[in-house]
């Protein structure tokens, strides 16, 4: 396809360009940013936590006991695919597992120590803010 002036009209720069009917000036530039993103992304991301909890299942599951898995899963399903951060109030992992207070600071203390996760801030409970933790599978 040609354009004005003799230029050569590729499939990369069609696409990047809304050429109008009535000339051959692109009337917009689409930005780059806003194109979708790819869809290997978001497998990758799946397929990394889908990995993380076979492997806490098949190697580490069994080293805990019941309280500090429910613990771990209570954090680690708000924890962010990439990061694996997630901030969450003690309040809300109780609701969760049904553990209460004392057993839930107790169990994210051992998990801290067996290295599954790591206490990135600790919360407070007169500002009423969240702790953020580190999910780790014992290799921190």
């Amino acid at each position: 396809m040609e354009i004005a002036n003799n230029e050569t009209l590729t499939y990369e720069s069609y696409m990047l360009h809304d050429y109008s009917q009535d000339d051959n000036e692109p009337a917009e530039v689409i930005d780059e940013i806003d194109q979708p993103k790819p869809a290997e992304k978001n497998k990758q991301n799946r397929s990394e936590r889908f990995r993380q909890i076979n492997s806490f299942c098949d190697e580490k599951m069994k080293e805990l006991d019941r309280s500090e898995i429910t613990v771990w899963l209570s954090i680690w399903r708000r924890a962010n695919g990439k990061s694996g951060l997630a901030t969450v109030a003690q309040t809300v992992i109780v609701k969760d597992t049904g553990c209460s207070m004392r057993t839930v600071k107790r169990s994210i203390k051992s998990l801290a120590d067996k290295k599954m996760l790591v206490i990135k801030e600790k919360g407070n409970n007169q500002t009423h803010k969240a702790s953020t933790y580190k999910i780790g599978m014992g290799l921190y």
